[in-house]
């Protein structure tokens, strides 16, 4: 998990939890405040990462679910880590990324975990047992059943590292076509498998959302992977690495005032999403454009990959 992509979950679950709403992802967990105890800090992290085994998660600490930001303290990860990592028999969940969000309201603590190592233990110190492999059942913690344990040591799928990759043939363009604007986003990722079995992406069902970062305004968009000649409704790829774009052009009807993107912004954010077979977790990789310094080439809009917040290859 990457700094950009751990403030973009954070930012869609702040304007949630602003808003009313309740966060409904599994790999989001919300918090108003920090556990009163270390090791209970720890159970608690470990259960969420079994039950997500081979994912990335996120924890905000000082977001609560309908009400928005509460304002918590900050710690310094070089003091707080080491503490909870001492109560985990063997290895902890990585701790990827660590942000201090200062926002109007407060300060959110954004924590980016992978959790690539399941079992994760928890030592005990009560008289009834030293160990336990804790397990997150909806908003419960306890410990894992033997069927939780089975399916735990059997993850079929990691979900893969995926990367932008810098080329030519990288743009978010848009073009007035009548009253119509019409969207075209192309761009190219690395996958690289994170597991030992075969990668398997299906084709179509990809997902692209192009979105304000100032406005908050989201147009959605339906994308495929290139494949020509290709006859297959799967890419399916070993354990090497692997280069593919998705494109797609989609029309956003008559020009009004609930016409998304229409002030056509500076800067854009571009969240792919997949799922690849035998998981139900979805890929999640975001992005950041800005305009083309050059102009448009004739297009109503044209953005860049901003090399200055992206981690191009």
């Amino acid at each position: 998990m990457t700094s950009d992509e751990l403030e973009a979950r954070a930012a869609s679950a702040i304007r949630s939890a602003e808003a009313g709403g309740r966060n409904e992802d599994t790999l989001v967990e919300l918090k108003s405040e920090w556990p009163d105890r270390d090791d209970d800090f720890a159970r608690r992290l470990a259960a969420h990462a079994n039950s997500v085994a081979g994912h990335d998660f996120v924890w905000l600490i000082g977001l609560r679910d309908g009400v928005g930001v509460r304002d918590v303290a900050t710690r310094d990860p070089a003091d707080w880590w080491p503490q909870i990592e001492s109560h985990f028999d063997g290895p902890a969940p990585e701790l990827q990324v660590f942000r201090n969000l200062a926002l109007p309201t407060g300060t959110v603590v954004a924590l980016g975990f992978a959790a690539l190592k399941a079992p994760y233990v928890i030592k005990r110190s009560d008289d009834k047992f030293s160990r336990e492999v804790p397990w997150r059942r909806q908003t419960m913690t306890r410990s894992a059943t033997r069927d939780e344990l089975v399916r735990l040591l059997d993850r079929v799928v990691l979900l893969p590292e995926a990367r932008p990759v810098r080329g030519n043939l990288t743009w978010v363009v848009a073009d007035q076509i009548d009253l119509s604007l019409v969207w075209d986003v192309r761009f190219l990722l690395r996958v690289t498998p994170r597991g030992s079995h075969p990668l398997v992406i299906p084709y179509s069902g990809i997902r692209v959302a192009i979105k304000s970062p100032g406005t908050g305004e989201s147009l959605e968009l339906t994308a495929e992977i290139d494949r020509p000649d290709d006859p297959t409704p799967t890419l399916t790829h070993g354990t090497g690495e692997l280069t593919f774009l998705a494109s797609n052009t989609i029309s956003i009807g008559t020009f009004n005032s609930r016409t998304p993107l229409l002030n056509r912004p500076e800067r854009l954010e571009i969240e792919l999403a997949l799922q690849p077979a035998g998981t139900e977790e979805t890929l999640h990789v975001v992005t950041r454009w800005i305009e083309r310094p050059e102009g448009t080439n004739g297009h109503w809009g044209y953005w860049i990959p901003d090399e200055t917040l992206n981690r191009w290859r």
